[in-house]
This record gives structure tokens, C-alpha cells and sequence, in this order.
């Protein structure tokens, strides 16, 4: 069943809308596509899920926001139906995980890419 969202884009009412203990979710960098931010979901409630960085060891006791054991506990928030936080804290450009992205993502392979803008610049 696919339900229209407020941009008129067909939301498929399959795609995973919560977070779920156990799976692996990850994000991009907006500041660099190749910054992948991964975090694994230990527990939740209704309102709080608890994430732990044991796919990027370090991230959250380097930042000084960890519970002592490699895992924070943030805020859950839904924008249109799915449901969003914010893992290192919100502010300009901080990483937003959310419950459609499941699993790691990979790097984009970006010399072809640029070795390509630079031949036709060049030319």
C-alpha cells in the first residue's frame, strides 16, 4: 500500500518506519559523501533508542558523549512516518540516522569521477 506524502513522492508503506533492536543503521556526512557514520541499536522505548559505535569504534568516547561503555542513549523523532535521531547531538551538519536506512553503506568511488571533470575541463 503506498501512501502520498506531503511532496507528492509515493511512500512505500513496507520500508521500515521504526527502529529495531539488533539492526545496523548508517548515514552519510553532509560535509563528506565518504563519511559514513554506522551505529548499531542495543535498546529502545517508545521515545529513546540506545546506540552502540562498535562498527566505528571510538566515535562517541572521542567525542566525550558515551556512557562509559561505547553507547548513547538519544531522543527518537518521526518526520513524515519515519522515525529520525540524532546520535551525536543536532547542530549544523550533525549526522541524522533513520529507521529506512538500514544496514552499512558503502564509499562512492570518486577519482573516476573527478579524473573525468578534469579531462573535460582540459579539453
Amino acid at each position: 500500500m503506498d501512501v502520498a506524502n506531503t511532496y507528492g513522492k509515493a511512500l512505500n508503506m513496507s520500508t521500515p518506519t521504526e527502529f529495531e533492536v539488533g539492526q545496523i543503521y548508517a548515514c552519510r556526512s553532509i560535509g563528506d559523501w565518504n563519511c559514513i557514520w554506522t551505529f548499531k541499536v542495543v535498546a529502545r522505548t517508545a521515545k529513546f533508542v540506545t546506540l552502540d559505535d562498535s562498527q566505528d569504534p571510538g566515535i562517541l568516547r572521542s567525542l566525550g558523549i558515551d556512557r562509559g561503555d561505547g553507547t548513547v542513549r538519544v531522543g527518537v523523532s518521526r518526520y513524515q512516518g519515519v522515525e529520525r535521531c540524532s546520535p551525536i547531538g543536532r547542530y549544523s551538519f550533525s549526522p541524522t540516522l533513520t529507521a529506512d536506512k538500514v544496514g552499512p553503506l558503502r564509499p562512492v568511488a570518486v577519482g573516476i569521477v573527478s579524473t573525468q571533470l578534469v579531462g573535460a575541463v582540459a579539453s
